[in-house]
């Protein structure tokens, strides 16, 4: 289990191969639904288009 940043405990699928001398590490639990929007987005479009597609609920 890896908590995320708001606390809630999120379960997560183990590394598929056992390595050794450099086991896995989980550094970061996976992001929430839409965290990450704006970001990936932002290359993409513009102010006026990411605030329509808010406006218009397709991105949160």
């Amino acid at each position: 289990m890896l908590s995320r940043s708001d606390g809630v405990e999120i379960p997560v699928v183990a590394f598929p191969s056992r390595l050794s001398a450099t086991p896995a590490t989980y550094r970061a639990a996976p992001p929430r639904l839409g965290e990450h929007t704006l970001e990936v987005l932002s290359p993409y479009c513009d102010g006026a288009e990411l605030e329509r597609l808010r406006r218009d609920g397709i991105i949160s």
